[in-house]
């Protein structure tokens, strides 16, 4: 069992590695979806052939938002928590880089419905420590997440990484794929 300790916001953060996924939730539970970027290669969504590759999600009266990322490999997000005061700042950061295009989700679109819908649980999936997949046993991934879902009252997010970046469903019932080889885990 963890031990909740009371940890200045950049110790916090720093400590991220240490802290299990329901301590950093916790932070945010019952704080209401302030906004949601997306980042993609395009900034119009109609225009870019992929999923986004990364979305952050704003919390009202958080000092941190959860940035949610595809691990690349085609199967796994990392969680990351970053200060709300680095928000503009890390916008700006992913444009400049040339690549990324960072847009601001409004209401009609697919992610729409969670704005302003309060946070009450959220879920993670992780791979289990050893699994048999064509016949051999392997080790999972520990250290990266498989999926995440967040639910407010009246909807939920669902997102995992589905090979060319991230597949994000409100109110769906999807799931990554091979059940068999993760557990989810309820956060708090």
């Amino acid at each position: 069992m963890w031990q909740q300790v009371a940890l200045p916001i950049a110790a916090f953060l720093s400590s991220f590695a240490s802290v299990e996924p329901d301590q950093l939730f916790r932070q945010v539970q019952q704080k209401a979806i302030l906004a949601i970027y997306a980042v993609d290669f395009e900034q119009d969504p109609d225009q870019d052939i992929y999923s986004p590759w990364r979305y952050l999600i704003c919390f009202q009266n958080s000092s941190v938002f959860l940035d949610i990322e595809d691990a690349y490999d085609g199967e796994h997000l990392c969680l990351n928590w970053r200060e709300t005061t680095e928000l503009e700042h890390y916008l700006q950061t992913l444009t400049e880089a040339g690549l990324w295009k960072p847009w601001s989700v409004e209401a009609p679109e697919p992610l729409g419905p969670l704005l302003g819908g309060t946070l009450m649980q959220a879920f993670y999936a992780k791979d289990n420590a050893c699994f048999a997949s064509n016949g051999s046993w392997t080790q999972g991934n520990l250290h990266l997440y498989k999926g995440l879902r967040l639910e407010c009252e009246a909807h939920a997010l669902t997102v995992f990484s589905n090979g060319v970046g991230l597949y994000a469903g409100v109110n769906t019932n999807l799931q990554p794929a091979f059940e068999e080889i993760y557990d989810w885990f309820a956060c708090y």
